[in-house]
């Protein structure tokens, strides 16, 4: 039987968490002739030989290396090497359920030729600021996707592509060079050319990456940088207006009633004061690219509102990063529109 998947997991210095992602797809409940993981290499220090060797056998698994050049770069460079006509993009901190790749393909046998993707199960409940980013993309994912229907927004860590559409359209914007937004323009420039875009509940993984107060507000202050390079360019591109998002954040409150709704009440209070957090820092973010231009995106955050946030974004070290990401970047998903 012929390769149906390619599965790219781009990854810079985390070889532990790595070594857990390669485990699970080696896990899989589907055909080891119809897969292969291609891992990414970002420039990391760290040596992966050695951690790919470990499931030789398992799964057919090959490992490729690249200057630093940041999450989207890297997850072209694996698209680009990749055999099969299905792209399918994970991050070293997820953990595919064992039937992932055959519900995916069984949908993908229904749309040959759409951009689909799944849900994410937060592996760490007991972590307030894990299980505020996963309220947080649930109510992106229920404002924006329909389950087994017309959506919009799939994040990178569980998403699934027609190689050679995904290569025609250009891949993952190169422009982006920290995580934040390439995802979510990706998805935009594929519908804007046509394409269509499905929401598959039922192609879950679990995400597990601790998080502090420092490095959970770098993470939306990007999110926010990277929103405001998203909606400038899609302005230009005339791929859309920010209006098209508006809804969102009018019916945020209807949102976060629902998403906390399903947290038992001890979580919920933990949750509360850091989506106050997330939002702040999200705008600041937004307000600090916005005054400082698309061409500052490689300085580090400071002026306007993100000298508010400054202290805690410089003050707590943040652990090494998933997703073949760049030492300021990240491996989550675009969860804030802006």
């Amino acid at each position: 039987m012929s390769l149906r998947f390619s599965v790219v997991v781009p990854t810079y210095n985390r070889p532990d968490q790595l070594r857990g992602c390669l485990g699970a797809l080696a896990d899989l409940d589907y055909p080891r002739e119809r897969f292969e993981v291609i891992v990414v290499d970002d420039g990391g220090a760290a040596d992966l030989t050695p951690v790919v060797d470990e499931v030789a056998g398992r799964v057919q698994a090959r490992l490729i290396r690249q200057e630093n050049a940041g999450p989207g770069p890297a997850r072209n460079s694996g698209a680009a090497a990749a055999r099969a006509p299905y792209v399918v993009f994970t991050d070293d901190d997820c953990r595919p359920r064992r039937d992932w790749l055959a519900v995916l393909d069984a949908r993908l046998s229904e749309h040959p030729d759409a951009l689909i993707g799944g849900p994410t199960e937060n592996l760490l409940p007991d972590d307030p600021f894990a299980t505020t980013w996963q309220t947080i993309i649930e109510m992106v994912y229920d404002y924006f996707n329909e389950p087994n229907g017309p959506s919009s927004l799939i994040a990178s860590n569980n998403m699934a592509v027609p190689r050679a559409t995904f290569l025609a359209l250009g891949g993952f914007d190169l422009r982006y060079r920290w995580a934040g937004a390439e995802d979510r323009e990706l998805c935009a420039r594929w519908i804007h050319e046509g394409g269509r875009i499905i929401f598959v509940p039922e192609a879950r993984l679990g995400h597990g990456h601790p998080m502090t107060i420092g490095s959970f507000c770098r993470l939306y202050f990007r999110y926010g940088r990277g929103a405001y390079l998203y909606h400038r360019r899609r302005g230009a591109d005339h791929a859309g207006t920010f209006s098209t998002d508006i809804g969102f954040h009018l019916n945020l409150v209807s949102l976060l009633r629902h998403a906390l709704g399903l947290l038992p009440p001890r979580r919920r209070v933990a949750v509360v004061p850091l989506l106050g957090v997330w939002q702040l820092a999200n705008l600041a973010g937004f307000c600090y690219q916005a005054v400082t231009g698309v061409g500052a995106a490689e300085r580090q955050p400071a002026p306007v509102l993100g000298a508010a946030l400054e202290p805690v974004l410089s003050a707590t070290p943040e652990p090494p990063l998933a997703s073949g990401s760049r030492p300021e970047g990240t491996s989550r998903p675009d969860a804030m529109p802006g």
